[in-house]
């Protein structure tokens, strides 16, 4: 039978989807293939129906959708969508599902889940892109698979969006935000999710200005600082938007936030290996 002995054999495979790495690690046994092709079958379905950059997903079909429309969609996309806009309010912007900076307009409000948990209206022409939320909802989700397979305890990791289950203790490092080569450690991970945000990979100078994939939608500004944010929280999807947030708002307006989701943050910025201060 499977099980979490302190130092069991590890059943391990890594597959690219969501546009990283995703890796699921469980404890070997007679049930662990077949719950990995479960999970990662999770995975896959998540990115089809969430994928910003295909026209027949439900976030294609919200892009293309005329100013007033409802669109029906995937209950797991509703949902997805009904947390963004939840974060965009409460972070009042710095999280937002459109993919074009809103200069000033909450554009996010004109996105509507309806009470059907199937469908959404769109007041406007819209935009989304769930890329700072749905690879959270992805491992969430594959965690969930895995644990109706019957799975003891476990590990997905979808490109530091991760999340463990089961009473196993995992070694869980971040990596410096100056010196992104480097690593400091957090210590361990049990039965949590983490995810970090930071602009570290993203940077370069284009005409002249240092940009970054990482982008403030309040304002339209990049994120070029040497910084990155930790989120522990619940559930991956609310590690994966609150990292996002915590890197963009001051400790007050972070605080309550973080309350609301049980969740525990860490900055991390300046020199190589500085161990992180949790807010």
């Amino acid at each position: 039978m499977t099980s979490c002995s302190k130092n069991p054999p590890d059943l391990r495979r890594a597959r690219p989807l969501l546009g990283t790495l995703v890796e699921i690690t469980v404890p070997a046994g007679p049930r662990s293939e077949a719950a990995l092709e479960h999970a990662f079958a999770t995975v896959v379905r998540v990115h089809a129906l969430m994928n910003a950059h295909d026209p027949a997903s439900d976030v294609g079909r919200i892009g293309t959708a005329r100013s007033g429309a409802v669109v029906r969609v995937h209950p797991w996309t509703w949902r997805v969508l009904t947390a963004a806009r939840r974060f965009a309010e409460i972070s009042g912007g710095a999280f937002d599902p459109v993919a074009v900076p809103s200069s000033g307009r909450a554009l996010w409000s004109d996105l509507v889940p309806l009470p059907d948990r199937r469908s959404v209206r769109c007041r406007r022409r819209l935009l989304i892109d769930l890329g700072g939320i749905a690879k959270g909802f992805a491992v969430d989700q594959a965690v969930r698979s895995l644990r109706r397979a019957g799975l003891p305890c476990g590990l997905v990791n979808a490109g530091g969006d991760l999340r463990s289950f089961g009473p196993r203790a995992w070694p869980l490092h971040v990596r410096a935000a100056a010196h992104p080569g480097e690593f400091a450690s957090l210590g361990t991970i049990v039965h949590a999710a983490v995810a970090t945000s930071a602009p570290y990979f993203s940077r370069h100078r284009d005409h002249g200005r240092t940009v970054s994939a990482l982008l403030d939608p309040r304002d339209g500004r990049f994120v070029t600082a040497s910084v990155s944010a930790t989120v522990f929280a619940p559930t991956a999807l609310a590690a994966d938007a609150l990292a996002k947030i915590v890197l963009l708002v001051n400790r007050a307006t972070a605080e309550p936030i973080l309350r609301r989701y049980r969740a525990r943050a860490w900055l991390q910025t300046g020199k190589p290996l500085s161990l992180p201060h949790a807010i």
